[in-house]
């Protein structure tokens, strides 16, 4: 997706209706793969989006796969919200289950 910098990717990876948070930390490694590779990005910033940036937010489904993605190899900057994205915080691409951000200015 276009930004006003680099590139951002909207990961959503899964052909499941009830995603796992598995599945999430699945998604987070896969695109962490798939932006070193493609977008040539040596240290890409991983984004879970969820309904606040705090650590215990979100539905049961994002507090675990907050943990599980916290605690592997993936540079992880935490939950996002969708308001979330911009210069300031940049991330490299945004794990999610069956969602779609939308941004308006």
């Amino acid at each position: 997706m276009p930004s006003l910098k680099d590139h951002f990717l909207l990961l959503d990876a899964g052909a499941n209706v009830d995603c796992k948070p598995l599945h999430l930390h699945q998604f987070a490694v896969m695109g962490e793969a798939y932006a070193k590779f493609i977008f040539n990005i040596d240290k890409p910033r991983v984004g879970l989006l969820s309904i606040g940036e705090e650590d215990a937010k979100g539905n049961e489904l994002t507090k675990e796969a907050f943990k599980l993605i916290k605690s592997s190899n993936v540079n992880f900057i935490g939950n996002i919200e969708g308001r979330t994205y911009s210069p300031v915080r940049p991330m490299s691409l945004c794990v999610t289950a069956s969602w779609v951000i939308l941004r308006s200015r």
